[in-house]
């Protein structure tokens, strides 16, 4: 493997695996201390971050698979690591919502 292309994976598996281990742990956490009035927060992180799954990372492979980046410079570095940071920064925002505004 060449080492863009490991770079690439390693900010692409970044941005599908740690969002949802940690959203599940919100549910639990909140289900647990019964404070489902917050429930309605994990539904919009849960819309944001397969939104920015599908701009930032199913589209643009699609579109390569489909002979979209033939001849071209690839993008998936950039887009990697602006999905990775999105989902850093959902899972910031979660966690920042629940310590400013507790139950």
């Amino acid at each position: 493997m060449s080492y863009p292309g490991a770079v690439i994976d390693t900010f692409t598996l970044i941005g599908l695996l740690s969002f949802p281990p940690y959203l599940l742990y919100w549910i639990v956490y909140h289900v647990r201390l019964r404070a489902t009035r917050r429930l309605w927060r994990a539904l919009i992180a849960l819309v944001a971050w397969l939104i920015a799954t599908a701009a930032l990372f199913l589209l643009p492979m699609l579109a390569c698979m489909a002979g979209g980046c033939a001849g071209k410079v690839s993008p998936f570095l950039q887009l990697a690591v602006l999905y990775a940071f999105s989902s850093v920064t959902i899972i910031f925002l979660m966690h920042w919502f629940r310590a400013k505004y507790p139950e």
